[in-house]
């Protein structure tokens, strides 16, 4: 029971700080990062196997600069919006429990990615 108690701390404190570590649950998971952006699955003779991918994206204003037929002035026009993909993490399961953690992140915010014990099963026989 220690060890139960001791693992669910462990999990709190991620789920507190946003993030996801190998051992995690999908249910947890879920409550730390939130909804994924795509979802995708593999089922095979070994099993089922989840990948989730949470993306952020930024969104940049982009311009144009045009000349004023009037006055002759350059002035700076909005084009359009660009969506530039920003940090991308993505989390692959087993059996409903995280196996592997990757993605691409801003170097910008340092991140160390931990690892939980597994969640505990009783079988009864």
């Amino acid at each position: 029971l220690r060890k139960i108690a001791e693992r669910r701390e462990q999990v709190l404190k991620l789920i507190a700080a946003k993030q996801a570590a190998i051992g995690m649950t999908s249910d947890e998971v879920a409550e730390a990062l939130g909804k994924p952006t795509k979802r995708e699955f593999r089922q095979n003779a070994d099993g089922r196997t989840d990948v989730w991918e949470y993306i952020e994206y930024e969104i940049i204003p982009r311009y144009n600069l045009v000349r004023d037929p009037y006055s002759g002035a350059t002035l700076r026009q909005f084009s359009h919006n660009e969506k530039i993909e920003k940090n991308k993490t993505t989390v692959e399961f087993k059996d409903d429990v995280v196996v592997s953690l990757g993605g691409k992140k801003d170097l910008s915010r340092k991140r160390d990615l931990g690892i939980v014990p597994g969640p505990v099963e009783f079988q009864f026989p």
